[in-house]
């Protein structure tokens, strides 16, 4: 059986919507980044990779702990929100983020 292309109309007008072929990215590892400095131009303080989901998760623990301890760091959360990304201030105002791609709801493949 074919499919049959979608049919729109707009007023009198028709027209079929195409099917449209995505690849989506597969990722082999997650890296996750300690990066510090003024917001839009945050230098990567230290970067590493993980194997699975559970091996980011302690990565990030020991990046976030750390911090807090070596630099003073206040994190805002403990663990990344969707976009892999959390967000923490040290005294001085100096703002810091831990960030993880591809995020930990994606798996690797």
């Amino acid at each position: 059986m074919t499919k049959q292309p979608t049919k729109l109309y707009f007023g009198d007008t028709e027209y079929e919507q195409q099917e449209l072929h995505l690849e989506w990215p597969v990722y082999k590892h997650y890296t996750i980044e300690l990066r510090k400095g003024a917001m839009g131009d945050m230098q990567t303080v230290r970067s590493t990779d993980a194997e699975s989901a559970g091996d980011a998760l302690d990565l990030i623990e020991s990046f976030r702990d750390a911090s807090e301890s070596r630099d003073k760091v206040t994190w805002q959360v403990r663990e990344p929100d969707g976009t892999g990304s959390m967000m923490g201030i040290a005294p001085g105002g100096v703002v810091w983020q831990i960030h993880v791609n591809p995020d930990l709801n994606t798996p690797l493949g």
